[in-house]
């Protein structure tokens, strides 16, 4: 989702946002951790993903469960 600047949102497509997570998902937070963002993804059956901002990362993945 991205935000318009008038309190909506637009729905972004994963090629568009360079996003996607292919699970079934109930909840993402964004939260920083150490000066970098990060987003908490929770996933339905199975633990939290976190996910690093930080597209120059080797691994986007950086803790499950």
């Amino acid at each position: 989702m991205k935000g318009t600047g008038d309190f909506n949102f637009k729905c972004l497509k994963p090629f568009e946002s360079g996003f996607f997570v292919p699970y079934n998902v109930k909840d993402m937070q964004a939260i920083r951790i150490k000066n970098e963002w990060a987003i908490v993804v929770c996933i339905n059956n199975e633990g939290l993903r976190i996910f690093r901002t930080n597209s120059s990362a080797t691994s986007n993945v950086i803790a499950t469960k």
